[in-house]
């Protein structure tokens, strides 16, 4: 189970990082949608 953990954390790391950029481009596109990014 340790070993299992230890291969699982690397993984979320990287999904991490990326849902932060997907949460921005998310909310610039609706700003985009509504009106005018500044």
């Amino acid at each position: 189970q340790a070993l299992s953990h230890l291969h699982e954390q690397p993984l979320a790391l990287p999904q991490s990082s990326h849902c932060p950029q997907i949460t921005i481009i998310n909310e610039k596109f609706k700003v985009s949608s509504s009106g005018p990014v500044f």
